[in-house]
């Protein structure tokens, strides 16, 4: 079995990862960006839990507004998955390989972060237009009608660098996300309780890389809080006519400044808004990939 027999295995389960967490994760997306847009509310507030915002979401709208998106997201993501734990898993092996294991957590947090910037290049135009159409109820902003819609729109309005509107702060937010992620998935891997997960059988193996997976994406997801939260407000932000007058619900210039203005205006409390349904949804999100995407690579491996 050799170098391509795992590229592959690593493709093929990255697309199968990337897919099936969006279709059962995308409610629960929508809900944290409609949480993240607030401004009243404060961060233990019943209207900022996850499972508020999603009764609030489906009884005012309808239960398939929660699902806002999900057509660039599912389909997108396939392709960005697999750019995102293929370059992981390539930027790992050859670090590992040249600086040495005695720098693993190094080596993991670098090549995580370098795999986000890759992978950029695909999910930022998803979360862009994703994005405005998870939140465009919320700010009562003029309305795409669906993915490809939304896409045509932005492209219109701004052309193809409004789909890549917020690209820095993309990087600035997911880029630690992702690098904590994977620094602590593979420190949790190395001192968990299940021991060598290779050991186990494939259900066994699944239920534990899910726990890992899990501990380490929530704590990454809770600590870069403030960082999502302003990439996100910067990518939905945009004129839109209200009683014929055009208005923009944020007026952020950069990421730093949206930062400083967030710690100004709001306060640590602002800063962390939407910080617990951050949690609830990267935690079983990042357990749910990662299993998927070990168990599928493995039966690939195991066919090859």
């Amino acid at each position: 079995m050799g170098e391509a027999d795992d590229l592959i295995g690593t493709l093929f389960g990255s697309a199968m990862a990337g897919l099936w967490g969006r279709v059962v994760f995308h409610p629960l997306d929508t809900a944290k960006a409609v949480i993240q847009v607030q401004k009243s509310s404060t961060i233990w507030s019943v209207s900022q839990s996850l499972p508020g915002t999603l009764w609030s979401i489906s009884t005012r709208d309808g239960p398939l507004v929660l699902y806002s998106g999900f057509g660039v997201a599912a389909l997108g993501s396939i392709p960005a998955s697999m750019l995102y734990y293929t370059s992981y898993s390539m930027l790992k092996s050859e670090m590992d390989q040249r600086v040495g294991v005695k720098a693993e957590m190094l080596n993991d947090f670098t090549a995580g972060f370098l795999a986000e910037a890759v992978s950029c290049v695909l999910w930022v135009p998803i979360d862009v237009s994703k994005e405005q159409l998870q939140t465009q109820s919320e700010l009562k902003a003029s309305r795409h009608s669906g993915s490809w819609n939304a896409l045509n729109n932005i492209v219109q309005e701004r052309g193809i660098a409004g789909l890549y509107r917020g690209y820095g702060a993309t990087l600035a937010s997911f880029g630690p996300m992702s690098a904590l992620y994977f620094a602590f998935y593979e420190q949790f891997k190395r001192l968990s309780c299940f021991g060598n997960v290779k050991d186990l059988n494939p259900s066994q193996a699944w239920f534990a890389t899910m726990a890992i997976s899990s501990a380490a994406g929530g704590m990454a997801a809770v600590l870069t809080t403030p960082l999502d939260l302003v990439k996100m407000r910067l990518q939905v932000q945009r004129a839109t006519p209200i009683n014929g007058l055009q208005q923009t619900y944020f007026h952020h210039s950069s990421f730093l400044q949206g930062l400083s203005e967030l710690a100004r205006t709001e306060g640590l409390r602002g800063m962390y808004r939407g910080a617990v349904a951050r949690l609830w949804f990267w935690a079983p999100l990042t357990g749910f990939e990662m299993a998927t995407m070990q168990f599928c690579k493995d039966w690939w491996l195991r066919r090859a």
